[in-house]
């Protein structure tokens, strides 16, 4: 297929979220709204617990070119070869799915800005790039990381069209630090795949022998996803009825896994939960099944929620989000979740208890239809591509 196309594209897009096949929806609908597209996607990307290879393209993909990268961290990284590929398909839009204070962007951007293109940036970002908050939060190390973050936007900035941001705290970000155009956007999920579905959560139900109250835990573990604060509150409720379905890890991996398995098994929570382990495609089937998806995110010294894709998947499937009141899930959720006091674990039991005696609908403001219209109309894919259409084909 990629030996087909004899002629300059429309868009290039260059990134590594797309190692997971589920996030190339997006760039299908490009395709069937007249866009020729290229998807170039890392050969494998990097990670402590090992290496993980892409998966493979699928048969309604957008054409991939699976390439290696140079590097585990994103800011310095780069595809190795790219240039070639870049010449060889002339892009009139170069799409980084990556942020523009990067090697990346600089490199892109360059061709672009020689080849008459323009760059667009996808950024996750939404901590300043502050020599003093760096500074204050990391010491030395973070004094060294924000000055060289200062000098990639001044070789940056000039060479990016448009940053595509995904929170409120990264368009102001980027609108401070003077970009030439910032646009938020929202992280797309495919409606194919979630959505809600009443005979899926009575049949699966049955099937796995679920009664009662079902809470569902779908992401990874880490301590920034403040795990340990879901497990503190359950952990008080074992009088009441429920169960916890949680994504499956290696509790081996790092030591914050094995602390997490050890509380589940130390508070006897392990004879309440099942492990699971679906792919992208199968989670909003399990989404179906619960009753509200937890979010207990916890700000670190360098990390703050981005986005929370899971939550937009969740209130797409009609599924109460609760969650801590941290990073961008308030902007996401538009009150069509519950919040609680970030690392507050009694204020956690105490919703969680509400939910177990009293159901979802307790909470007067929440209507699962509601939540999964919001979702479906503003938070999807299509919506996600007619923001960035729009950019693209503007002067």
């Amino acid at each position: 297929m990629i030996n087909d196309i004899d002629k300059p594209i429309d868009i290039l897009v260059a990134s590594t979220a797309c190692h997971t096949a589920i996030n190339r929806s997006v760039y299908k609908d490009f395709i069937d709204s007249g866009f020729s597209v290229v998807l170039v996607v890392p050969t494998k990307l990097f990670f402590p617990s090992g290496d993980v290879f892409s998966e493979p393209a699928e048969s309604d993909d957008p054409p991939i070119i699976f390439l290696d990268i140079t590097s585990i961290n994103s800011r310095v990284s780069r595809f190795k070869n790219i240039y070639q590929i870049l010449n060889k398909f002339k892009p009139r839009i170069v799409l980084l799915d990556n942020d523009p204070v990067s090697i990346s962007a600089f490199q892109m951007g360059l061709w672009a800005k020689v080849n008459k293109a323009r760059l667009f940036c996808i950024s996750c970002e939404n901590m300043p790039f502050s020599i003093y908050s760096s500074t204050r939060n990391r010491g030395i190390k973070g004094f060294a990381s924000a000055l060289f973050k200062r000098v990639l936007i001044v070789i940056t900035r000039p060479l990016v069209h448009c940053v595509f941001t995904i929170n409120n705290e990264g368009t102001d970000i980027f609108k401070k630090e003077l970009f030439k155009k910032v646009v938020k956007i929202p992280l797309g999920f495919d409606s194919k795949y979630f959505s809600m579905d009443q005979n899926m959560r009575l049949a699966k139900r049955e099937e796995m022998k679920l009664s009662g109250c079902v809470f569902g835990y779908f992401g990874r573990i880490s301590r920034e996803k403040g795990v340990h604060v879901l497990l503190s509150a359950l952990e008080k409720m074992l009088d009441y009825e429920w169960t916890l379905i949680m994504d499956e890890f290696d509790v081996y991996k790092n030591n914050y896994g094995s602390e997490v398995f050890k509380i589940i098994v130390d508070s006897k929570i392990i004879n309440r939960t099942i492990f699971i382990n679906p792919s992208h495609k199968e989670i909003g089937g399990y989404i179906n099944i619960v009753d509200a998806v937890m979010m207990p995110s916890i700000t670190t010294p360098t990390w703050i929620e981005q986005y929370g894709r899971i939550a937009a998947e969740s209130l797409a499937c009609g599924k109460l989000v609760v969650a801590s009141d941290t990073g961008a899930i308030p902007m996401l959720l538009n009150s069509h979740g519950v919040l609680f006091k970030e690392s507050d674990s009694e204020g956690l039991r105490d919703i969680l208890t509400n939910i177990v005696k009293f159901g979802v609908r307790s909470y007067n403001h929440f209507d699962p239809e509601k939540a999964s219209n919001y979702a479906h109309k503003n938070l999807n894919t299509n919506m996600q591509m007619k923001i960035m259409i729009q950019e693209f084909t503007n002067d």
